[in-house]
């Protein structure tokens, strides 16, 4: 199992990539695992967004729910509460967080801002006693 500083380093990193301007899928598909399939899963009705209710799995995955994501919202002023508000799972290998951010649909130009949940499933890549490099598995946004 990786440690809390190993586990919370990889959620940072992953927060870097979702805030970076323009989004790079690329730069974000660098904190998913390779060694399982991944998995991202957005709460909601998907009657009301194309991401929203579907489970987004492997690396096509991963890259079409930034794309649905993308086409459908810009997002600005992300910021995420600071790590000493983490609930991190050790035994679970996972981190809860809360972030917010303000959001425009792009059909209708309506803006808004909204607080939301993580959880960032993590997993060790290349090392069996926590030793390797962590990577993140499952993406939850509530």
């Amino acid at each position: 199992m990786a440690s809390r500083k190993a586990l919370t380093d990889a959620v940072i990193t992953f927060l870097q990539a979702l805030k970076t301007t323009p989004l790079s899928t690329t730069k974000i598909l660098q904190s998913f695992t390779t060694s399982q399939v991944p998995l991202i899963y957005e709460h909601g009705l998907p009657q009301l967004a194309p991401f929203l209710g579907r489970r987004f799995t492997g690396a096509e995955g991963v890259v079409r729910y930034f794309e649905l994501l993308g086409e459908t919202l810009s997002i600005e002023e992300m910021r995420f509460e600071d790590e000493g508000g983490w609930v991190v799972d050790g035994t679970a290998q996972a981190v809860v967080l809360r972030g917010q951010g303000r959001f425009c649909w792009k059909g209708t130009e309506q803006v808004w801002d909204e607080t939301f949940i993580y959880r960032v499933g993590l997993v060790v890549e290349g090392g069996g006693d926590g030793d390797g490099h962590v990577e993140v598995k499952m993406w939850v946004v509530k």
